[in-house]
């Protein structure tokens, strides 16, 4: 009696534990991504977005547009230094890149790393790329798929 409901209790606890870390499929235009099912609405919602409406646009606007349910916000420093690019990271996993070809308003060089945010919303967006694992997923060139 004892052993069916051990073998019960075991069965449901690993339903349970596999249920946390349920993935599942996503088309991109570079093909299919394994998505972890924690991402899978926001990987959609912004799948769904237009980023080309953006383009040349300030960056208040896509970043007005974007839920603010993200997990950290951050200038990534290309070279020490050096704020090549805003960063929105929603998950571990999951990130969008906001891109400006020409700095207008903020200086990107600060050896304190210190860059006003207020000041980038106002550049112009060149370029947007979704990422998701490391692996650029929209908006990015063939060449970038795997940088």
């Amino acid at each position: 009696m004892k052993l069916p409901l051990i073998f019960i209790t075991l069965i449901a606890a690993c339903l349970v534990i596999n249920s946390c870390h349920a993935q599942s499929k996503v088309t991109t235009e570079f093909g299919e991504v394994i998505v972890e099912n924690s991402d899978t609405a926001m990987l959609h919602r912004l799948m769904k977005m237009n980023f080309e409406k953006y383009k040349g646009k300030e960056v208040r606007l896509i970043l007005d547009d974007l839920s603010s349910q993200y997990l950290r916000r951050f200038f990534y420093e290309g070279r020490p230094g050096y704020a090549s690019f805003l960063r929105i990271q929603y998950s571990e996993k999951l990130a969008l890149d906001v891109h400006v070809r020409k700095y207008e308003h903020m200086n990107p060089i600060d050896k304190e790393y210190k860059w006003d945010i207020e000041k980038f919303k106002k550049e112009k967006v060149f370029k947007i790329k979704l990422r998701y694992n490391r692996k650029c997923i929209k908006g990015c060139n063939e060449e970038e798929v795997d940088r």
